[in-house]
């Protein structure tokens, strides 16, 4: 089966590069957000050097960036030939000599083209226009890279096919192509739930959250006590035990950029779907539910900051029934537009 084949492929290409080490291995785990197991003094070149420090959220000053981009290099080879090194030195170079990100970009085929725009996302928007032009239609990275860039244009047998083709060519398969199937492999091949989309599969268990809990809250099995729920952090474990089933890379307290001097923290994130969670709970020492709206209209603006973001839902449990106007939480559904990000919003009230 191709789905079995993906996550076999994932297992070998990551071993491989975890072992390996080097500057693919600090790609990695950049893209994914973790801590770099690795040190300065395991690289040996000065470029090398930099490139870590970019991998590591470390600031180079110009002087050090400049000395390495007016190097010359023996045989022409410079720093820029190395994908990972010039995505490391550049995200140490935070933003000076944009101009040569730039032109990477440009001069670059489809595969190189796309992990410059995960990297700098400011690049997203050029990528969906590259992907509409008749050059790149005819590179070979052009059809697994559309599938993850448009993929609610493909049917499931499409999608299966382009993977098929993918695994089965003679690529020699690098941190690159693993993003790529790891990304595919986090969209579960689109794979639909009950014909249901992600964001809709997740509305339904939410929205059937109460009646999911009784038989641990009060109806447990020979009367057994039933699981106590008293504050937002159980009902953050409550669901994501009942979405982890459906959405194998949920994570938890995901942080997103500071706004206004402070990082905001959102609850649940499903990063492959562009679904964001952010739980509240009603206690019993609260007099009513408008302290809880107030704290969502200030979460929609600050979780704005994930360009990502596609569907924020807003889940409110009020156990104790303290809400006296339930338009209140619905009120705050629509579409929202901040910071160029577009995204949906879903209010879910349970009782």
């Amino acid at each position: 089966m191709v789905y079995l084949s993906i996550a076999e492929e994932i297992g070998r290409i990551k071993k491989y590069i975890q072992d390996k080490g080097g500057l693919e291995l600090s790609l990695y785990q950049y893209l994914h957000k973790q801590s770099q197991t690795q040190t300065i003094d395991d690289f040996s070149y000065d470029e090398h050097k930099i490139a870590f420090k970019g991998y590591s959220k470390i600031v180079a000053n110009k002087e050090e960036i400049d000395s390495l981009i007016n190097r010359k290099y023996a045989k022409g080879i410079g720093y820029s030939l190395n994908i990972y090194c010039f995505l490391g030195i550049h995200l140490a170079a935070n933003g000076y000599r944009n101009d040569l990100v730039d032109k990477k970009f440009y001069d670059s085929d489809i595969k190189s083209k796309y992990i410059i725009s995960i990297v700098f996302p400011y690049f997203r928007d050029k990528m969906f226009q590259v992907l509409k032009t008749e050059e790149a239609k005819r590179d070979p990275y052009y059809s697994i890279i559309d599938t993850i860039y448009n993929s609610d244009d493909f049917s499931l047998d499409e999608i299966k096919t382009v993977l098929q083709q993918f695994l089965t060519s003679d690529n020699d398969l690098d941190v690159i192509d693993l993003y790529i199937l790891e990304t595919i492999h986090k969209k579960n091949l689109d794979v639909r739930f009950c014909n249901y989309s992600a964001v809709d599969t997740v509305l339904r268990i939410l929205n059937n959250f109460s009646n999911s809990i009784k038989k641990i809250t009060s109806d447990r099995y020979n009367k057994r006590d039933g699981i106590k729920i008293n504050d937002e952090y159980d009902v953050q474990d409550m669901l994501f035990a009942l979405l982890k089933g459906f959405f194998h890379d949920l994570e938890r307290e995901d942080p997103v950029s500071k706004l206004a001097g402070r990082s905001s923290r959102i609850d649940l994130v499903v990063r492959s779907q562009g679904i964001m969670i952010e739980v509240k709970m009603i206690k019993e020492k609260d007099t009513d539910h408008k302290k809880v709206i107030q704290e969502l209209k200030v979460d929609m603006i600050n979780y704005a900051e994930w360009k990502d973001l596609k569907h924020l839902i807003l889940f409110t449990y009020d156990p104790y029934k303290k809400t006296t106007d339930d338009n209140h939480f619905k009120e705050l559904e629509g579409v929202n537009e901040r910071n160029g990000v577009r995204f949906l919003v879903h209010s879910v009230l349970a009782h």
